[in-house]
């Protein structure tokens, strides 16, 4: 790409010499003319930087031409009170594309400034409950075969704590590795005759004295009032029965695909659609 950029020097203005001054060169009197151009630098003939301007004094007889530096002694100063009184200065104009820079330098420096400060102050406020209008892509490794990815609202810290420790249920758990749900598991499924198989899977997680028991009811929406209500009733007594001489403190939650329908504390239980809306659980990972 071709760029063009140089010096010009565009005509301002001139006068003539009236004060009976002659010419060196030929002696006519009263025949010398100023002119006065301004020059500036440019790029593509924008106009970007004023370099001030030059002054030539022409004999209109003889056609002598004086540049500033050659002006005799004996016109200098007649030459300076013309430039004066006429006021023949370089138009603002040439310096065009400077001012145009650095307004935007500038520009840019302001709105770099109260970009870092604005910065500063969302950070020096940020919360971990972020906002829940936000959506991130969150990896949960169900198995060793598996990797589940889902896309999820940006939820505080405990509460992306609690779907990982969701998305790890098992249907068959393992006694070694996790013998409270495994017990569990033996001793509430034969209790309850309308569920179906494997719809329910079941994870247990410690927090220094606190246990966490998760049971996720696949089938719960087609569960009676009934069936719902002794389904907790069994859960109750299966978990004092599984934790009989721990002195843990015993946090439960059942849920279904992440949603929490019932959530239970040592000291409050809630259900069903007072328990979606609630944050109870969050007491066991304070």
């Amino acid at each position: 790409m071709l760029i063009f950029f140089g010096i010009r020097s565009p005509f301002i203005g001139s006068a003539l010499l009236k004060e009976n001054v002659s010419c060196n060169y030929c002696n006519v009197e009263n025949n010398l003319r100023i002119s006065v151009f301004g020059s500036y630098f440019h790029v593509f003939w924008i106009p970007i930087m004023s370099f001030g301007r030059t002054i030539e004094v022409t004999c209109l007889h003889c056609k002598k031409t004086y540049n500033e530096k050659e002006i005799p002694n004996n016109l200098k100063p007649t030459v300076d009170a013309i430039l004066r009184a006429k006021t023949m200065k370089s138009p603002k104009w040439h310096s065009l594309g400077c001012f145009t820079i650095l307004t935007l330098v500038a520009l840019t420096l302001i709105l770099a400034f109260f970009a870092f400060v604005g910065n500063l102050f969302r950070t020096s406020h940020y919360e971990k409950e972020v906002d829940t209008t936000k959506t991130e892509t969150i990896e949960i490794y169900k198995d060793e075969e598996k990797v589940y990815r889902e896309k999820v609202k940006a939820f505080p810290e405990w509460k992306k704590d609690l779907r990982e420790i969701m998305f790890s249920s098992l249907t068959e758990p393992s006694i070694v590795k996790d013998p409270v749900s495994y017990n569990l598991k033996s001793c509430l499924e034969p209790k309850l005759p309308f569920i179906e198989e494997y719809s329910l899977s079941y994870i247990t997680h410690f927090n220094n004295d606190k246990i966490l028991l998760l049971i996720e009811a696949g089938d719960y929406n087609d569960y009676t009032v009934n069936q719902k209500n002794e389904f907790y009733k069994e859960l109750d007594f299966c978990v004092k029965n599984v934790l009989k001489g721990e002195s843990y403190k015993t946090y439960v939650g059942v849920y279904k695909s992440t949603k929490l329908l019932m959530q239970k504390t040592p000291n409050q239980i809630i259900k069903d659609s007072i328990s979606l809306e609630s944050n109870l659980l969050k007491e066991f990972f304070d």
